[in-house]
């Protein structure tokens, strides 16, 4: 079960920095100006997908948000690295494991504590308004 949420995860944080770049990609195909900010484009959806990767995988787990969240954006990040290098044939150093895996793994896991606390809120409210309707009706 825990395998499949981060799994899932995964699954919506590249689909969906996948499909923000593909919108990045259209609109520089249609403007006629210079490229320059797709870098930073692709910074903010890389940002965008890690959160929601995360969260998404610490609301569904229900406890280590931190644990669920960091292993999405540790899948996520070592998946962008293999590709890159895989596009640009080099030997990545130290520093280039260092930057491409924390901080996308702080990021995720961070979003994942979130969404593990939003989930346990949402779940406590409804036990409570379901209790609640319970004693109504029992009157």
């Amino acid at each position: 079960m825990r395998k499949v949420v981060i799994i899932k995860g995964v699954s919506l944080a590249l689909g969906l920095s996948l499909f923000l770049l593909g919108l990045a990609f259209c609109q520089a195909l249609l403007d006629h100006q210079p490229v320059n900010y797709l870098s930073g484009y692709t910074r903010c959806f890389t940002a965008v997908s890690l959160i929601a990767g995360g969260f998404y995988a610490g609301y569904r787990w229900l406890q280590r948000g931190w644990l669920a969240g960091g292993a999405v954006g540790f899948i996520y990040c070592l998946t962008g690295l293999i590709c890159s290098i895989f596009l640009i044939p080099r030997t990545p150093s130290v520093l280039d494991l260092f930057n491409a895996l924390i901080p996308g793994t702080i990021l995720s896991g961070m979003a994942g504590v979130c969404g593990v606390n939003i989930g346990r809120a949402q779940r406590k409210q409804f036990r409570s308004t379901a209790s609640s309707i319970k004693k109504r009706a029992d009157t």
